[in-house]
């Protein structure tokens, strides 16, 4: 070794100013700790990722996670605020005045199980006045709805209103600021629009006008699983959300199959935990819904009803009956599983966290036995991240991928699904074109998997620049691979 290596040299002015093999620069004082890199000033100590409230060179500043158009500049939440506001308003209106489609009968249902439970009365053989609708949700999500069924009709509805609505602001939010590059217009003045725009689709219009529980259900999967890469229990929310509505049971095996095993267990063990206490509590219920009612999927409604836009209802319309499609469903749900979960690891894997998030949602609703309209919410942060992606592209090579997406938000915002005639048993009677327009949003699902895995196939690692947008590290470039919200 040269006698060099071993000298402190000094600036000019006499300081000690760097010493060989260090990252230090003339003139800036003591040497800083192992959390500085040369270039981009001051930063928290290695293993600890900041999140987007971080700037090269400006210290570390607080930043807001879900409001929309909190991230990114001072001031950014008022619009956001105003638009929370106004839709907020609009849709109190809509349940003050009732408008057709508008009834809220799912809410009805879940009261009626709620009243149900506090009168002692069996929950499973509880409907609403006027209704025939019965509850089939798990025991452990009758026991969530009883502060629903203690409060008046109208303030339960103002309630579940208001929390869906800041559910999908924090989805569309947190898409936003996970999926789109630094300073980009949809961290801050677009979440705004994109939430307006949301409240336009199908999907979400069914679920706010029944009544439904889809936001509140997805926006605790987002939670866990894209809301970050140092959350911590990682899979709680998972469980609860099964707990709630059995098809987000799907997530299990997405942690899995991208090898966080840690969370897989613990989403397992919530689960678990949470239909303990239902047998525990109610215990008649319990045995009811888990060995008789949960193999039904008949008795939540009719399985050919083109409302129903899963495998098995697109299968039921083709081939005549729910008994002659039931084999071939089989076979086609765990096709498209195996196909779904294949392509949403690869997502995972290529930094695509997000997007893999997305096609395992799509996924369980493709292959659950029933899947409504209102169940297909997930096309909300799959279309986010798909305008983002898009946006990060050049401008020539915009045109097709814009297409396209413009093509999938006229579809869940017209809906084609209602334009021919539905119930009766019309639904077997369907011309080829009436068929096509009735299983829309199946054949949408199925060409959005096909596409993901086929892109995914022919480009094994995406570019720098979207592997950086994909997290929530806007600051230098991670160094290494070890970095990569997967790999935590």
């Amino acid at each position: 070794m040269q006698s060099t290596d071993q000298t402190v040299r000094s600036d000019p002015a006499g300081r000690p100013a760097w010493r060989p093999g260090g990252n230090w620069r003339p003139g800036r004082g003591r040497r800083p700790g192992p959390g500085w890199r040369s270039g981009y000033g001051r930063r928290p100590a290695r293993g600890r990722r900041p999140g987007h409230g971080w700037r090269p060179g400006r210290g570390w500043r607080p930043a807001v996670v879900w409001l929309p158009g909190a991230a990114g500049r001072s001031g950014g939440w008022l619009p956001g605020a105003a638009a929370l506001a106004g839709a907020a308003g609009l849709l109190l209106w809509l349940t003050a005045r009732k408008p057709a489609g508008f009834n809220m009968i799912d809410l009805a249902v879940y009261r009626a199980g709620g009243q149900a439970l506090l009168d002692g009365m069996p929950l499973y053989s509880a409907h609403p006045d006027g209704s025939a609708l019965p509850f089939t949700y798990p025991p452990f999500a009758g026991l969530l709805i009883v502060p629903l069924a203690a409060v008046g009709q109208h303030a339960a509805q103002v309630l579940l209103t208001l929390g869906s609505v800041a559910s999908l602001a924090f989805v569309v939010s947190t898409v936003a600021r996970r999926v789109a590059g630094p300073g980009r217009w949809l961290r801050t003045g677009g979440v705004p629009v994109l939430l307006a725009a949301a409240l336009c689709l199908e999907p979400v219009r069914a679920t706010l006008g029944f009544g439904q529980v889809n936001l509140l259900v997805m926006a605790l999967v987002v939670a866990d699983l894209a809301g970050g890469p140092r959350r911590p229990a990682r899979g709680v929310l998972v469980g609860i959300a099964a707990a709630i509505k059995l098809t987000p049971l799907i997530f299990v095996g997405y942690l899995v199959v991208t090898g966080r095993i840690r969370a897989a267990s613990t989403a397992l063990g919530t689960f678990a935990g949470t239909v303990l206490v239902g047998w525990l509590l109610l215990p008649a219920e319990s045995g009811r819904f888990w060995l008789h009612l949960v193999a039904q999927p008949e008795r939540v409604g009719g399985v050919s009803y083109s409302g129903n836009q899963s495998l098995y209802g697109g299968l039921t319309r083709l081939l005549g009956s729910p008994a002659a499609a039931r084999p071939a469903w089989y076979l086609a749900a765990a096709v498209v599983a195996g196909l779904g979960l294949a392509a949403a690891a690869a997502a995972a894997r290529a930094g695509y966290e997000v997007e893999g998030v997305v096609l395992c949602g799509l996924t369980g609703v493709l292959v659950s036995p029933i899947s409504w309209t209102h169940h297909w919410v997930w096309v909300v942060p799959g279309l986010v991240a798909a305008l983002a992606r898009v946006l990060d592209r050049p401008p020539g090579r915009r045109l097709v991928p814009a297409a396209a997406l413009a093509g999938a938000t006229l579809l869940f915002a017209l809906s084609p699904v209602w334009w021919p005639p539905a119930g009766g048993d019309a639904e077997y009677r369907h011309s080829t074109v009436e068929r096509l327009a009735a299983d829309s949003y199946l054949l949408a699902g199925i060409a959005c998997l096909a596409v993901v895995a086929v892109a995914l196939a022919f480009r094994a690692r995406p570019p720098a620049a979207s592997t950086t947008a994909g997290s929530c590290w806007t600051g230098p470039p991670p160094v290494s691979a070890s970095s990569s919200s997967i790999a935590r």
